[in-house]
């Protein structure tokens, strides 16, 4: 999509722009799963420029329509998307309450990926706390979930993650 091309290439106004006239065809064909893709990346958009109640509220339509349409898969992103928002927001009961949806959607789905993906997320939301003993457990479940998804890629985002937290708490051998 056009508008999120933009959006990675820091063209925020004009992302936000195309977003907007892609909702409005959406809603005008009524195309249920567009519009729940739709709305969640006009929500990511307005995340990046700071705008977070309407992020909040884009996502909020999203989940609902997903709900509706029964699109586990999107529901479990959106949990995810709209608690990241929650999270720099500093709502991070919230924000955990979302990752702990996702989380149960991943379980019943048996999808690894998506259960160590919010794992990771409330590892960073304890450290963003700074509790760290409950986050450092955290980051190590994360790891087994990717290594059960044989993700490569989830296992090094957790790993730079968890030696950033490492790093924080001075456990400089640990984090080598």
């Amino acid at each position: 999509m056009l508008g999120i091309i933009k959006r990675e290439l820091g063209k925020y106004d004009e992302s936000l722009a195309t977003l907007e006239e892609g909702i409005k065809i959406g809603e005008k064909l009524s195309d249920q799963k567009f519009l729940i893709r739709i709305y969640s990346s006009y929500a990511n958009s307005l995340d990046m420029v700071s705008q977070y109640e309407k992020s909040i509220e884009q996502h909020l339509k999203a989940i609902q329509l997903a709900e509706n349409y029964k699109d586990t898969i999107r529901l479990m992103q959106e949990y995810n998307n709209i608690a990241i928002v929650f999270q720099h927001i500093k709502e991070y009961q919230k924000a955990e309450t979302y990752y702990n949806k996702s989380f149960e959607i991943g379980l019943k789905k048996r999808d690894y990926r998506i259960m160590g993906n919010s794992i990771l997320n409330k590892a960073i939301l304890y450290k963003l706390r700074e509790n760290y003993e409950k986050s450092d457990s955290l980051y190590i479940q994360a790891i087994q979930y990717f290594n059960k998804a044989n993700d490569l890629y989830g296992k090094g985002l957790v790993y730079n993650n968890y030696g950033n937290s490492l790093m924080a708490q001075k456990k400089y051998k640990k984090a080598e």
